[in-house]
């Protein structure tokens, strides 16, 4: 299990790369993380890449995290892209429909390129950026063993 994220543009973009298997705990310690870092602004979009994870998570699991992301201080008017392989799609989708109606857009996608497609942003530069999230995520797990 691993994930890591970086904000990006003075902190209007949050680019988040995971991977391995994710449990409820890794989930609400990477919630807790962001929601005190200061340098993610309000309403910034967010693109989440989980092509490389597994969530381990029931449905109840599935509504904490939403409901802890939800009630986030200046978590309003966010655009967020979670990029899924097959096996994560109804978890991702289930997340994504609990965020309807809160203000928030929560879409997923099959490939980094619609995600930045419909964020409008550079997908070359994304991918870039991601490469390195991932080799950072990485290279802290492999520290960890």
């Amino acid at each position: 299990m691993a994930n890591e994220y970086g904000v990006f543009n003075q902190g209007t973009v949050v680019l988040e790369y995971w991977a391995g298997e994710i449990g409820l705990q890794e989930m609400l310690d990477h919630e807790r993380e962001q929601s005190q870092d200061t340098n993610i602004k309000e309403g910034s979009i967010v693109i989440a890449d989980c092509r490389e994870a597994v969530f381990s998570l029931s449905e109840s699991e599935i509504q904490s995290i939403c409901h802890s992301t939800l009630s986030r201080v200046g978590y309003q008017q966010k655009k967020v892209a979670i990029v899924i392989n097959p096996h994560t799609w109804d978890i991702a989708n289930n997340y994504s429909g609990y965020s309807w109606g809160s203000g928030n857009d929560v879409l997923c996608f099959h490939s980094h390129q619609a995600a930045c497609a419909w964020l409008e942003l550079d997908s070359d530069n994304v991918q870039k950026r991601l490469m390195n999230l991932k080799q950072v995520c990485l290279s802290q797990e492999s520290f960890k063993e």
